[in-house]
């Protein structure tokens, strides 16, 4: 049998190269014909018609002998059918064309091999290498060909005969590596992954990518930790620490890069890693030390930045976001931006907005400027101070980069203002301004915003019309916009209930989550109508927001009628009672109450789920 190898297709170049040469370009008319009889014989394997495919193949092998198409899907069809007498009569024949052809030269070892014939296959091999003395291609086909029959020891001999005769114990060790992690042989793979680093250490990214595949059983950890930390190969406790960092020992990470001795870059690349894992300490750590190296000075500016998004993630509390239920979760529409503020950590928000001031008058960092216009607009409510720091970007000719994203904010701001008139303008000169289409359909996205906010809902509905077909289904707004227009649609002979509705998301767009929920109370003490359980639904989450789960729990379990708002308020209160109140008892009670009362809901499998998980006894 024959085995795919990397340096098959070089030979297939040279062959390709060789043969050209040798065989002269034929007739136009000729070759479309062989091409068509080509395309039938495959079409002929396909069905199933091998002794048809082999005989139009044979024949272009006769009269393309340099067709290198032609002969390799001969080959493969006279070996998946075990044809081996005429398999050897063809590569015999090949060969005296093309006595050059080293792949050829080893299949012959696979077919004596298949054929039963283990001391001919060696033979054969042998010969190829007594042939082709100091050729590392013809060796390494060999010694693949040898180790992937499982002719281990045959294999093992040749090997270190060679790597003697060449005075380097590296051969062909990364190849080896391979074979032995495919054999689940770790322990040997480590080894030969070793050998090769000691002569190649450029190659330290390859083999700490095949080493991070190894399976993380106890047994094999302690084995590869051993066998890097005790080599002598400095490269061995870069990829040690690698292999920490995968396995979240963090700390164990950090002090081997500091045995190494690492530049102030390397250390700036593995905070910036170590922060993306939300191990703020350990990056913090790290730039302090990188700010008190005085030959790091280029890094100063970055390892700032990173100290100030540390100080901005310890002081804020994102929103709670349950993992199933949600006013149509994840639509940007009805998604609230601002971040809530640790009180208990309000020292460390002043501290990053303090290093992001630094940034922004000794560096005139955009991006520092960008930040904090964000804590302004999304924690401090300080609307203007943020207007002031975006418009700062827009306006700076060195942030081009940041243009698109401080543009889009400004429209945010006037809408959180209250000023959907001045937000219409904002929107308008970005739209002027921004060039690439996906920053142009952002522009589309805050137009449909904006109409909704204003409570025109037929403006609404057309202009979302037009971009629905305008986008294509493949856009990621493409079903934000669909549930925007189908939630609009039901209030169809409802506008006072609609317009309350707005309003309320006005509100909230202000960050004025009081008076939106006491909106929203006071339209559902009306008489009850068909969209009652949508703005009872969506109170309900607002309660949740505010931290008010009784009021919140009294309005799930209470939604009446037969909408999705029932079947979501159901859900939200298991959700509550599991991921906020911590009283698994209640929560696996509704979640079996959810069950039995929809089962056929599309959350049906995640609420079963999540039951077993709270009650493993059970099962």
């Amino acid at each position: 049998m024959s085995v795919r190898h990397p340096f098959s297709f070089l030979l297939a170049i040279w062959l390709v190269a060789g043969m050209t040469a040798a065989n002269p370009p034929q007739h136009p008319q000729r070759t479309t014909e062989a091409e068509q009889s080509f395309n039938l014989a495959l079409k002929l394997e396909q069905a199933g018609n091998t002794e048809q495919a082999v005989a139009i193949y044979t024949r272009l092998v006769e009269e393309f002998p340099g067709n290198l198409r032609y002969y390799q899907r001969l080959k493969h069809v006279l070996r998946n059918t075990a044809r081996y007498g005429e398999l050897l009569q063809v590569i015999d024949e090949h060969l005296t064309l093309y006595p050059q052809d080293i792949q050829s030269q080893v299949e012959l070892g696979d077919i004596q091999l298949a054929l039963g014939r283990k001391e001919r296959a060696l033979q054969a091999w042998e010969g190829i290498l007594q042939r082709f003395p100091g050729n590392m291609m013809a060796e390494r086909l060999v010694l693949t060909h040898l180790f992937t029959n499982n002719l281990m020891d045959e294999g093992h001999a040749v090997l270190e005969r060679l790597r003697e005769a060449k005075n380097d114990p590296s051969f062909f060790a990364l190849d080896m590596g391979r074979l032995y992690a495919a054999r689940l042989s770790y322990d040997s793979a480590t080894d030969e992954f070793l050998r090769h680093i000691s002569t190649q250490p450029q190659t330290v990214t390859n083999v700490t990518n095949q080493l991070l595949r190894f399976p993380t059983e106890p047994e094999i950890m302690t084995m590869l930790r051993e066998k890097l930390s005790q080599s002598e190969s400095p490269q061995a406790l870069r990829i040690l620490a690698s292999v920490e960092f995968k396995h979240r020992n963090f700390p164990q990470a950090v002090e081997l890069y500091q045995q190494l001795g690492s530049q102030p870059k390397e250390l700036l690349d593995l905070g910036l890693d170590l922060l993306a894992e939300g191990e703020w300490n350990l990056t913090q750590r790290l730039m302090e030390q990188i700010l008190a190296d005085p030959e790091a000075v280029a890094l100063y500016e970055q390892a700032i930045m990173t100290l100030a998004r540390i100080y901005e993630a310890r002081s804020t509390v994102q929103e709670v976001n349950l993992p199933l239920s949600g006013f149509y979760q994840g639509n940007r529409f009805f998604t609230l931006p601002f971040i809530r503020v640790d009180e208990a950590h309000i020292s460390s928000l002043r501290q990053a907005m303090t290093l992001y001031d630094s940034l922004t008058t000794t560096w005139r960092n955009p991006r520092a400027r960008l930040r904090l216009a964000d804590i302004k607009y999304l924690v401090l409510d300080d609307f203007d101070g943020a207007l002031t720091d975006f418009q700062s970007v827009i306006t700076n000719r060195s942030a081009r980069q940041y243009y698109p994203q401080a543009s889009l904010r400004l429209v945010d701001v006037w809408i959180a203002k209250g000023d959907l008139e001045e937000a219409e303008q904002a929107r308008r000169r970005a739209e002027t301004q921004l060039k690439t289409r996906d920053h142009l359909n952002l522009v589309e996205i805050k137009a449909v915003e904006l109409l909704f906010l204003s409570g025109d809902s037929d403006s609404l509905l057309a202009h979302v019309g037009g971009l629905l077909a305008t986008l294509g289904p493949n856009d990621l707004h493409f079903n934000d916009l669909m549930e925007l227009s189908g939630l609009v649609r039901r209030f169809d002979g409802w506008p006072e209930q609609y317009a309350a509705f707005v309003q309320s998301e006005r509100l909230l767009r202000q960050n004025r989550r009081s008076e939106a929920i006491a909106m929203l109370a006071a339209t559902l003490e009306e008489d009850f109508t068909a969209v009652s359980p949508i703005l009872q639904y969506r109170l309900a989450l607002l309660e949740v927001l505010q931290g008010n789960y009784s009021q919140a729990e009294e309005l799930t379990l209470t939604i009446t009628g037969e909408t999705e708002f029932t079947e979501l308020g159901l859900l939200t209160a298991a959700e509550l009672a599991d991921h906020l109140k911590d009283d698994a008892a209640l929560a696996s009670t509704r979640y079996l109450a959810f069950l039995d009362t929809y089962p056929l809901s599309i959350y049906s499998d995640a609420v079963r789920l999540r039951y077993r998980t709270l009650n493993p006894e059970e099962d």
